[in-house]
Parts: structure tokens; sequence; C-alpha cells
């Protein structure tokens, strides 16, 4: 039996339909998965791009011009959220979180009062 071509599935996809899409998925995943986990090294994260990747293709089917490979635009797609991605956590290493302190430090040192303590206990007990 024949099997469609990238461009068929992917006027198929435009139009909506699942089975073209799962047959593409089928077709590239493991592909896109492998080439992302060389990228970013880090398996968990190349499984969620890959499902960025495959949902950005349902969602912009129609942007795909039909003029070069459908693999092409499948893999510059998967390269820019790997840059991306990146990128982000380039940024992230360079600018370290510094939580502000919620309390002094002399306030450490301050019993708390009974009616504190009591009121917490009689709205436990409720």
């Amino acid at each position: 039996f024949l099997t469609p071509s990238d461009a068929i599935l992917m006027q198929r996809i435009v139009a909506r339909d699942q089975e073209a899409f799962a047959i593409l998925f089928a077709r590239y995943q493991a592909q896109v998965t492998e080439s992302l986990r060389w990228v970013v090294r880090d398996p968990v994260l190349a499984d969620d791009l890959t499902q960025e990747v495959f949902l950005r293709v349902w969602n912009r089917a129609d942007q795909w011009s039909g003029q070069g490979s459908f693999r092409g635009w499948l893999f510059r797609i998967a390269r820019n959220l790997s840059l991306n991605q990146l990128r982000s956590q380039s940024r992230r290493r360079e600018q370290p979180l510094e939580m502000p302190s919620l309390y002094d430090e002399e306030d450490e040192e301050q019993p708390v009062p009974g009616w504190m303590i009591d009121r917490a206990g009689a709205v436990g007990t409720r």
C-alpha cells in the first residue's frame, strides 16, 4: 500500500486530520527526539521539546509553504526551539536567584506571644 507524502499529510493536517498528524508523528518523532537529545544533552528535556515541536506543526501547519521539504521545516522548528531553550538556560545561570528575606534575623529571637498560640490552637480544634 502507498504511504502518503509529507506534503499530502500536511494538507490534511491543515484540515485538522488527526490521522494524518499521527502518521507524520510516527514518521519523524524518533529522529526529532534524537537530534534534540544531541543538542540539549537531556533526554527528558528532549522529549518535552519534541512534543512542543509537533504541537507547533499541528498549530502552524498552514504556515508551511510547501515549497521546501517538510522535513527541513520540521527540523528548523526543532532547532529554533532547542536554541531558545539553551539561551534561556544560559540566562538563568547568569542571573543567580536571590530571595529577599521575609523576616529579620532579630525576629528569630522574639518569643511567640501566648495569645497567638492560644488562637492557633482554637482554630485547629474547630
